[in-house]
């Protein structure tokens, strides 16, 4: 390359001198071969790293991963919890709201039995009363939210009889029904 290269007009050197020639030439082979060993030791430093970098970097995303798990663990263990707590409040008045309607239906079934030996037409005021009482607590377990218009026509007519002996003679209520009954539906105690 040395003896061929300056034939096409190319100078790799200045002087003729080969012991100046051979002294720069080992020094430049020595410099490029530090700047690749350098540059080799680096990428391979650098290699290493990030073999050991990944493994503490795998190490960190599974440790996210799984807090994140635990995170999301405790808010479902949060959300039945409340679930659990909104259940159970909304029981206790269903359950109270039970026991009251109950309770004044069983004591409006003994103050029929009492009054029945005193008085036939009070008893069968309680009796009626009972009866409207059971038919406001059975019509809110109808599906749909509806009643036959039969059942609510009975229903009324048993709110008249209170009526009649409450005000006696003094009023009068005229009842009348249009049409056919059978078959439609409405929200109970509408009439």
């Amino acid at each position: 390359m040395y003896l061929i290269l300056p034939l096409f007009g190319v100078k790799l050197f200045s002087t003729k001198n080969f012991n100046i020639f051979l002294q720069n030439a080992v020094l430049g082979y020595v410099q490029h071969f530090a700047y690749a060993a350098l540059y080799f030791y680096a990428k391979e430093t650098t290699q290493k790293e990030r073999q050991l970098r990944m493994p503490q970097e795998e190490k960190l995303e599974i440790e996210q991963q799984k807090i994140q798990k635990e995170l999301e663990n405790a808010l479902l263990k949060q959300q039945e919890f409340n679930a659990r707590k909104d259940k159970l409040q909304l029981e206790y008045p269903f359950l109270r709201a039970q026991i009251n309607p109950h309770f004044l239906h069983n004591t409006l079934n003994v103050l029929f039995s009492k009054a029945l030996n005193y008085s036939p037409e009070l008893a069968d005021n309680i009796l009626k009363l009972s009866r409207i009482m059971r038919y406001s607590i059975e019509s809110l377990e109808y599906d749909g939210g509806k009643v036959p218009i039969q059942k609510e026509l009975e229903h009324l007519q048993t709110l008249f009889g209170i009526h009649s002996m409450r005000f006696g003679d003094s009023k009068t209520i005229h009842y009348n029904i249009k049409g056919e009954a059978g078959g439609q539906m409405l929200p109970p105690l509408l009439l």
